[in-house]
């Protein structure tokens, strides 16, 4: 479906600037970085924080540990305007555990 996008873009008369961010390191748009689709697109590489908390840490602590000084100042500073309204709890889903009801709750 990417690759049809791409082709319409082009057969349209192609783009002056496309910038695409916080892509997933499986989303289907990398498939248009490689050398087949020659030097149209080029990547860009950012540096910041994702809010997708993903990795092999056994325990939250663990991971506050990797974030820089400034990070863990910006979670602290977040959490004490989040506990301003109320409550907070904090709980790891499992894999297969469906996300939409915690979702509809935010």
């Amino acid at each position: 479906a990417v690759s049809r996008l791409w082709q319409y873009v082009f057969d349209q008369g192609g783009f002056d600037l496309i910038y695409l961010n916080r892509l997933l390191p499986d989303a289907g748009v990398h498939a248009l970085l490689g050398p087949a689709h020659g030097k149209a697109l080029r990547p860009n590489h950012r540096t910041e924080i994702s809010y997708r908390v993903a990795g092999s840490w056994q325990r939250g602590a663990e991971w506050f540990e990797t974030l820089s000084k400034k990070g863990r100042q910006n979670y602290r500073r977040g959490r004490k305007f989040m506990e301003e309204s109320g409550a907070l709890r904090f709980r790891l889903l499992d894999a297969a555990e469906p996300r939409e009801p915690v979702l509809e709750r935010v």
